[in-house]
Formats: C-alpha cells, sequence, structure tokens
C-alpha cells in the first residue's frame, strides 16, 4: 500500500488544486453572492481535475521509465526524477499503467458528467476536457511525447493554469472574462517554473535517454535566465492586472510570494543550475506556487 501511494505523488496536487481555487476566487468575485456558487458543481471540477492530474503523475512515471530516463537517473530528488517504485522493482509497470488510465477515465467521467449537468452550455467543458485528458497523456506517452520535444512546460502552464482556471469559472459563471485569463496567467507561470527547475537534475540523463526538453537544448545559463523571466513575469501580470482593473488591489498581497520566487533565482544563480547546490530552488518554486496561489485567492475574495 505504501509502494502506491509513492505512485500517486500526493504532495504534488497543490498543481491541480490551487488552479481550482483561483478560478472559483475569480467566479465568487464575479456571483457577488456566497451562495450564487454551484458548490456540488465545485466540488466535482476538482474531484475531476485531481483524478486527470494523478493520471498525469502515473502516466508520467511509465513512460519514463520505459524511456529509461528514470533507470539512468542519478539525480534524483524529492521533486523530480519520478518515484522510485518502478526503478527499484516494487510495483509492476504494467498495474502502474493500468492505474494511470484509470485515473485518466475516472477524471474524464467526472468531466462528461459535469458536461451534463451544465446542458446547452456543457459542450465547452467537454472540449476543454478532451484537451485536458490528451495533455495529460500525451505529455508523455508517444507518439506526441510532448516533454521530449520542448513543449512539455508549455503543456502544463496551459493545463494546470489556463484551462483549469478558465474552466472552473466557466462552470460557475457560464461564460469567460478578462478577470479569469488575467488571474489564470500567473498560475500558468508559477507551474511552469516548477516543471522547468525540475528539469535541471535531470539534465543528464534526459540527454541520455533522448528526452529533448528545452532545458537540456538550451542550456544552464539561459534556463536561469527563463525561469527568472517565468517568476518576475508571474508578479508583473498580477501589478498589470491591478492597474488594469481586472483584479482588486488586495490582489497585491500576491507580491508576498516574490520572497521565495528571488529566494530561488538566487540559489540558481549561485549554484549555476549545479545539483544537489541547486536543490533547494525546487522547495522554493513550489513554495511559490503555493503561497502566490493561495494569496491571490485571499486578494480576489477580499477586494470583491
Amino acid at each position: 500500500m505504501t509502494d502506491w501511494l509513492e505512485e500517486l505523488r500526493a504532495p504534488f496536487l497543490t498543481a491541480s488544486v490551487i488552479p481550482v481555487l483561483v478560478g472559483g476566487a475569480v467566479a465568487w468575485a464575479a456571483l457577488k453572492d456566497l451562495w450564487g456558487m454551484d458548490w456540488y458543481l465545485f466540488f466535482l471540477t476538482m474531484i475531476g481535475v485531481v483524478f486527470l492530474h494523478l493520471g498525469a503523475n502515473i502516466t508520467n512515471d511509465y513512460w519514463d521509465f520505459l524511456g529509461g530516463t528514470d533507470v539512468i537517473n542519478r539525480n534524483r530528488t524529492a521533486f523530480s526524477g519520478g518515484s522510485s517504485t518502478l526503478v527499484d522493482k516494487r510495483l509492476s509497470p504494467r498495474k502502474v499503467q493500468r492505474l494511470g488510465q484509470a485515473f485518466l477515465a475516472l477524471g474524464s467521467i467526472v468531466g462528461l458528467y459535469l458536461g451534463y449537468l451544465l446542458g446547452e452550455d456543457g459542450w465547452i467543458i467537454l472540449l476543454l476536457g478532451m484537451i485536458g485528458v490528451g495533455g495529460a497523456y500525451f505529455y508523455s506517452a508517444p507518439p506526441l511525447s510532448l516533454a521530449s520535444k520542448g513543449m512539455g512546460d508549455l503543456v502544463i502552464g496551459a493545463l494546470f493554469g489556463l484551462l483549469v482556471v478558465l474552466g472552473t469559472y466557466y462552470i460557475q459563471v457560464r461564460s469567460f472574462s478578462w478577470e479569469a485569463l488575467a488571474a489564470s496567467i500567473p498560475v500558468s507561470l508559477w507551474i511552469a517554473a516548477v516543471i522547468w527547475v525540475n528539469q535541471f537534475p535531470d539534465m543528464e540523463a534526459d540527454a541520455a535517454s533522448g528526452k529533448r526538453t528545452l532545458v537540456v537544448r538550451w542550456g544552464v545559463e539561459r534556463s536561469i535566465e527563463v525561469y527568472t523571466t517565468l517568476q518576475v513575469g508571474a508578479m508583473a501580470v498580477i501589478v498589470g492586472a491591478v492597474i488594469m482593473n481586472l483584479m482588486p488591489l488586495a490582489a497585491l498581497v500576491t507580491m508576498a510570494a516574490f520572497v521565495p520566487a528571488a529566494g530561488a533565482v538566487a540559489v540558481l544563480n549561485r549554484s549555476r543550475g549545479i545539483y544537489p547546490d541547486m536543490e533547494p530552488a525546487m522547495g522554493l518554486t513550489v513554495i511559490t506556487h503555493l503561497v502566490g496561489g493561495t494569496l491571490l485567492c485571499v486578494g480576489i475574495v477580499v477586494g470583491a
């Protein structure tokens, strides 16, 4: 049982919980009524997104093991390199593959049910759900293997930011808005930064196994610059959104997340991206995503 729990990598589910909360916060502000929210639909949204995230985690583990990336990785950390259950032969690849497929199927069923509940507006959610399932599966799986083609960061940023925030908002309000789009962008950038920094310790194994991520393609120095741009960009979007009245002034409380973000940038520059000295940057990036997303929710709700 412990091995299966490790395979789920549940501590990283904040990546799916945060965008649902942000989308819900923007919807709550738009509806201007706590009881205007359909909490049953919100709960279903959360469950569906979490199921898809679990399916993506497990599927990624399976294909990285099959491709040899995790097998030859000497720099596995608490944040990267996948779980060790397959490498240590504690779980069978076939069972892990089936579990990943089961979670993707469960997430799809929840999405279909949400589409049914929304009636004539449901086709939007079905479309977004199809994109989410496809992105979650083909992030690692052939024939697309998006991560190996240098598109993994873009895909995860779009799925666990833009798509989930807008989808959650739409389920409640039955429309899209510039406010929801503005809130989704920093969430996308924060989770893209998590994926980005996690690739530094994996560079050697990724390159050797043919997994050509952008960090592998561009090298350490340029990748540190991109990481810095992601973190600064997230804060700049929030400030710009406040100036444009797309977010309330209270959303500036999110600037507190720049403290761990700046710490991560400093660690990366000081360590020149070399493992294990750069490892604290990975933890600080996860903290930035969690704190930033939480404070963004608080700022939006308080400002409303």
